[in-house]
């Protein structure tokens, strides 16, 4: 991860030094716009893991670890950085911090585990099985649907199924499953990572999208200069470094902002701090909580 954070990186400094180039929309974005989105779709963050709304039948937990780790393994002989299974359910046995992070909000556990663990992408999985045994052999067959998932919006990317015509074979009833399993997922990955690439490709044609939190910004004026300030921000290369921003939410207690942005979430941080300090009233800016690409600041008005 640290490493697709680094190219990224590089990427967004390229983009940052290249000259600002007036683009005809219908012609598709500025070259270096296309190289930065390029790079992005290149470095996804995949997250894998089983549908919240599957109950995984008592003996059959090996069976639906496989075939997350089916699905992991694809990902890293293709060279794409992937969330590790550990990690994910490490995070998923932490109620605590589950439950507190997911009081007031409107996400899902899946969305919740992959803005916590940064992923650009996450996967669920949803195996349906069926095995009989026939003399002394067990035979399974799997039928798959992986949806595809933007954390940041929780949106559905894409879908693809999978049914197996022909059936594995297995000495336990486990090992069929687990055959049928790792042969289904390898079968449909190819097409989810397209399915994925495709779909990011289109989610980032304005920029990658970012929640920006504003805690305590209780003068309304004073959060409108601030959005303004963020959205007349020009990169070295005189490019608008902001493509549009969008009023979620206000209310007494502060506001929510959705800006679409060119960079790494690292630079999205540096972009509203270096903003901050340009608006009276903003000085006292500080970043309090980070899920992925959502940033909660506090501004010192309170």
């Amino acid at each position: 991860m640290r490493k697709a954070v680094a190219v990224l990186a590089v990427a967004f400094v390229s983009f940052l030094s290249s000259p600002a180039v007036s683009a005809d929309p219908s012609q598709g974005p500025p070259p270096e716009t296309a190289a930065f989105i390029d790079t992005y779709l290149d470095h996804l963050l995949y997250m894998v893991l089983v549908s919240d709304k599957v109950t995984i039948p008592a003996g059959d937990e090996d069976v639906y670890r496989t075939a997350v780790a089916a699905a992991n393994d694809y990902l890293t002989s293709q060279n794409l950085p992937v969330v590790f299974q550990d990690q994910v359910e490490k995070l998923r046995r932490d109620q605590r911090t589950l439950t507190e992070d997911l009081q007031g909000e409107n996400v899902s556990v899946a969305q919740w585990l992959a803005q916590k663990l940064n992923a650009d992408v996450y996967i669920e999985i949803d195996p349906v099985l069926r095995s009989e045994k026939r003399g002394a052999q067990w035979f399974a067959q799997a039928n798959l649907t992986l949806n595809v998932f933007e954390p940041s919006t929780g949106q559905l990317l894409g879908s693809k199924a999978y049914s197996q015509l022909d059936r594995s074979v297995g000495a336990s009833d486990a090992l069929a499953k687990i055959n049928a399993v790792r042969i289904g997922v390898r079968r449909v990955m190819k097409d989810v990572v397209k399915l994925a690439r495709d779909n990011m490709r289109r989610a980032v044609a304005n920029g990658i999208r970012y929640e920006l939190k504003l805690l305590g910004a209780t003068d309304a004026a004073a959060a409108a200069g601030f959005v303004d300030a963020l959205k007349a921000a020009v990169l070295p290369s005189g490019a608008k470094a902001v493509t549009e921003v969008v009023a979620h939410s206000l209310s007494e207690r502060g506001g929510t902002w959705y800006v679409y942005f060119y960079g790494a979430p690292e630079d999205f941080e540096r972009l509203v701090e270096r903003t901050a300090e340009t608006v009276p009233g903003f000085e006292g800016l500080k970043l309090v909580l980070q899920r992925g690409k959502s940033f909660s600041f506090t501004t010192g008005m309170e």
